[in-house]
């Protein structure tokens, strides 16, 4: 569950609701979408004026389960997630 709050009085704004737990979030240049992306696999798009899901696909990809990080780019063209992968191993080698 996100939700959104004025700072200064702490009044409660909006909840906006996702079927996992939230692991990134992360706003257009404007302000005007929030990219969030969870325990569940998928990237939602929030209309932040309609406090709306806009739009969800799928980060699972390969074995990549679960998101942990998300950017976006500054004219909202691209998306880099991070996500879990339990198959994939990495290997350090001293030079």
């Amino acid at each position: 569950m996100l939700e959104s709050c004025v700072i200064q009085s702490k009044q409660l704004v909006t909840t906006l609701t996702m079927n996992g737990s939230v692991e990134a979030l992360s706003f257009n240049r404007d302000g005007s979408r929030l990219f969030s992306v969870g325990t569940d696999g998928e990237i939602y798009v929030w209309d932040m004026t309609e406090r709306r899901c806009e739009h969800k696909f799928s980060v699972a990809d390969e074995g990549c389960i679960g998101g942990t990080a998300i950017a976006v780019s500054d004219n909202s063209q691209y998306i880099a997630c991070g996500s879990v992968c339990p198959g994939v191993k990495h290997q350090v080698q001293n030079r």
